[in-house]
């Protein structure tokens, strides 16, 4: 039998950020108690977030990027930028899927926001047929843990950190788990 395995996604810009921390923390966690595990430092990668013609070799149309079209296409060619289809293999093989990033103006980062519209691509991750409980990843779990405050205390910086784990298909009735947040004391700011 196969160890489960988790894959982490982490979304911050800057490595030594309690972010960083947090997904280091769950990844030695996780190995710990016998998980393999996969970490994509989207920043230190140099992932690029935007979608763009130029990503595809072999475009559908090259007359006009219709993003849809040239990611079915490509999915069909097997032609996925190759940055694209090694995030997808490492989904495939997640039992566990964690994002880990700060919440910025009530939103996560540009960058993993660019994550979901490259690596969640028309074809190959989803179709108008193959979607929820219907899905690829159907059956596989996932967790948010994000930083979404900081204030500072009496000299001390304080960062609520909140971790919200769900099933990626909900509509099956599943579990929602909402642990409560966490305050954690810090010796700098985030």
């Amino acid at each position: 039998t196969l160890p489960m395995h988790a894959h982490i996604v982490l979304a911050h810009p800057e490595p030594k950020s309690y972010n960083a921390h947090l997904a280091r923390t769950a990844r030695d966690a996780l190995e710990g108690t016998g998980w393999t595990t996969t970490l994509s430092d989207l920043y230190q990668m140099g992932f690029d977030p935007c979608e763009r013609a130029s990503h595809y070799a072999s475009p559908l149309d090259g007359t006009r990027f219709d993003v849809q079209t040239e990611q079915r296409h490509a999915s069909a060619e097997g032609t996925l930028p190759a940055v694209v289809a090694a995030e997808i293999d490492r989904l495939d093989r997640a039992d566990l899927l964690i994002l880990q990033y700060p919440m910025w103006w009530h939103l996560p980062p540009a960058m993993l926001k660019g994550w979901f519209d490259r690596v969640l691509v028309y074809g190959e991750v989803y179709t108008s047929k193959q979607r929820f409980e219907n899905g690829r990843f159907a059956g596989k779990r996932a967790m948010l843990s994000l930083t979404v405050v900081s204030v500072k205390m009496a000299g001390t910086w304080y960062v609520s950190t909140v971790s919200i784990s769900a099933s990626t298909s909900c509509t099956d009735g599943s579990e929602v788990v909402l642990p409560p947040g966490m305050i954690t004391p810090t010796s700098s700011r985030p």
